[in-house]
This record gives structure tokens, sequence and C-alpha cells, in this order.
């Protein structure tokens, strides 16, 4: 990650998620509106890595959701559309 990166650490509840976050890296590898994005996201040991066309955004290193459960979409803005939709167990 880059200088630009944000380290932070949340509480949820009785719990605390921490994560680093790159805005900038975001800004640079999303495409103009019209076109598709990739977002690749990873769940392995405990972490979380999301990767936006191919680049690293976030890094999740601790977070209370350690049992398997329900994977959600969420958008805070304008119409989405979501293609391509897979999901791959290691």
């Amino acid at each position: 990650m880059t200088a630009a990166t944000v380290t932070a650490v949340i509480a949820m509840g009785a719990n605390e998620s921490t994560f680093t976050f790159d805005d900038a890296a975001r800004i640079r590898a999303r495409k103009p509106v019209g076109q598709w994005n990739s977002v690749e996201i990873v769940s392995k040991d405990g972490q979380l890595w999301t990767y936006l066309n191919g680049t690293l955004i976030t890094h999740v290193t601790r977070h209370p959701f350690t049992e398997a459960g329900y994977i959600g979409f969420q958008v805070e803005s304008g119409p989405v559309h979501w293609r391509n939709i897979r999901i791959k167990a290691d």
C-alpha cells in the first residue's frame, strides 16, 4: 500500500476491526462510468484482502466475523449492476 494508506481500528459493539484502506489506490484503479469494475475479495486465515481491478485497496487484519455465514452486497448510493459473481473455496 502507498503513503495514502489509512490504518484504522473500528469498534463494533464489544469487538473491534483493524484494517488499512488506500483511497488513492482505489481512485487510480477505478474505471470510468459505463465500464465494468472487477472486485476480488480474499478471505484467508482470519484476514481479508480487497482488490479493485487487480489493485489492493483494503486489508483487514482483525475482525469479529470468524464463523461461516451469509455473503451480502452493500451499495451506498446510485444504481448498481452485478454480473459474473463467483464464490470459490480454496
